[in-house]
């Protein structure tokens, strides 16, 4: 699928198919590549060569007398180079190179590398020996390829090898803790178009499936949405490693401001908090069944809750009160005494852990790369040539003008309408308390429509390019771009 996505990364100013590191002698080389593979290592698909030396006296700056090499991937080490004194030439064994660089080579082969680094190039590979293969026939445009070289043979390893397209990280110029978050800035900004992408794909299926499902009244159409956000995600997570999902599911739910029809604050605020419970164990324990796993887990049970706080911050505690009193009333009539409101809830969250169970073992074990390419491939089309993006209004007026309309949508009114019969019947409030809260439940829910239409875009974008976030805003931008020219041309995708 990345090959999908590479060519248009090749035009993105600040792609470069090397990030070459380069100092003097003891700048710390060696230490940033080491310290690269460890923060890499729970997001990245990582390998690729690490040197270090046991013989080198950094106090008087003498060059080492022996050096051995780790592979990142396997952490299998071997010796590489030696010598007696450092007036000697370095005796290299050739033969321990060439093993790693074969399993390096096999293991990109089947689990394509997100990130290969390669510490203390030179001379050697300009003899086409040592790495001088990995350097070679791994493609860049795919992989990020992160190397580094003694500044003394810099410019000759550059002519030898014809780069033309590099950041240089220079370490006699800035301390090793700013270079190492530039790399890291760096990497993300390639996942910008992917992010963008993927964040295109989610918002249209909400404004495209979300709306269709909205209009035709489709029953439990929430918890069908929630689904398929989690089955995404899921899919998503699989393809970047983990990574940038919080980003999408930011970008998605503001981008639900562009619905043709129905609310905007309610699924804004249940895309983005149901994402962001899904992202928490994969942040905190990396990609993996497990943590994807719980993160299906939260997702579906905060559906629950998530409906539960924002109908209590509209409706106040009524709403509470209401659903307990309707729930002990239905217990009562179907005679299921023996049951009591934990025990409803303790099975509600049982089924929806079922749910989150069967979803995130279809998605997580099951290949459905064919589904992303086409939806990529599709989302990917709707952007015409001539394209220049245009950011909605979001003034004051505007925004006023646009909730007065969400307060008399049918769907709110029908919604609203809805809710205070269930408080009238089962909160047992008086004529006054019940106008109260009918009284809040617009103005709350009137606030809520102008907030999800004040959101300026063109602003957000030009905070995050001052922050140096350019790959957010390049993914945002990416996002923006698909989904207006989708709204404007009715574009169909699925």
């Amino acid at each position: 699928m990345e090959e999908l996505f590479f060519n248009e990364l090749d035009t993105m100013q600040q792609l470069n198919d090397f990030i070459i590191i380069t100092g003097a002698l003891t700048s710390g080389k060696s230490t940033l590549c080491h310290d690269l593979s460890g923060a890499l290592r729970k997001f990245w698909n990582i390998a690729g060569i690490l040197s270090f030396t046991s013989k080198r006296n950094f106090a008087s700056k003498e060059k080492s007398l022996e050096y051995s090499i780790y592979s990142i991937h396997n952490k299998e080490t071997l010796a590489w180079a030696k010598r007696n004194s450092s007036n000697e030439r370095f005796v290299f064994l050739e033969e321990n190179a060439q093993t790693l660089s074969a399993k390096i080579l096999a293991h990109h082969t089947t689990s394509p590398c997100d990130v290969i680094i390669l510490d203390n190039l030179g001379f050697h590979e300009m003899k086409q020996q040592g790495f001088y293969k990995l350097l070679t026939q791994i493609d860049s445009n795919k992989t990020q390829m992160i190397i580094s070289v003694q500044k003394d043979m810099l410019k000759e390893f550059l002519n030898f090898f014809n780069f033309s397209n590099f950041v240089l990280i220079d370490l006699d110029e800035i301390p090793r803790a700013q270079a190492l978050l530039q790399i890291i800035n760096l990497l993300k900004q390639r996942d910008a178009h992917l992010i963008g992408t993927f964040a295109s794909i989610t918002t249209i299926m909400e404004l495209g499936l979300g709306t269709s499902l909205n209009a035709f009244r489709v029953p439990l159409k929430g918890i069908f949405l929630a689904g398929l956000q989690n089955f995404m995600l899921i899919l998503f997570g699989k393809k970047l490693k983990g990574r940038g999902l919080l980003s999408i599911v930011t970008i998605t739910a503001g981008l639900k401001s562009f619905s043709l029809a129905g609310s905007k604050f309610r699924p804004m605020f249940y895309i983005f908090f149901q994402g962001l419970f899904f992202t928490i164990p994969i942040y905190l324990l990396g990609q993996n069944f497990l943590s994807v796993l719980l993160g299906s887990i939260f997702l579906c049970i905060s559906t629950f809750f998530l409906g539960v706080i924002l109908n209590s911050v509209i409706f106040g505690m009524s709403y509470v009160y209401a659903n307990i009193n309707a729930v002990n009333e239905i217990l009562n009539y179907f005679h299921f005494n023996s049951l009591s409101i934990i025990n409803v809830v303790v099975l509600i969250l049982l089924f929806k852990t079922l749910i989150a169970f069967v979803i995130t073992l279809t998605a997580y074990y099951m290949n459905f790369d064919f589904l992303i390419l086409k939806l990529s491939n599709q989302v990917n089309t709707i952007i015409p040539p001539s394209h220049a993006l245009t950011y909605p209004k979001s003034d004051w007026k505007t925004s006023f003008k646009g909730s007065l309309g969400d307060l008399l949508n049918l769907k709110f009114i029908t919604s609203l309408i809805f809710f205070s019969l269930i408080i009238y019947f089962f909160a047992r409030l008086d004529t006054n308390d019940f106008i109260l809260v009918i009284i809040r439940a617009i103005i709350i829910s009137w606030f809520g429509f102008i907030l999800a239409r004040k959101i300026d875009f063109a602003t957000i974008v030009g905070f995050l390019n001052r922050r140096n976030y350019l790959y957010l805003a390049h993914a945002l931008e990416k996002a923006l771009s698909i989904v207006h020219s989708f709204k404007n041309n009715k574009t169909k995708i699925f």
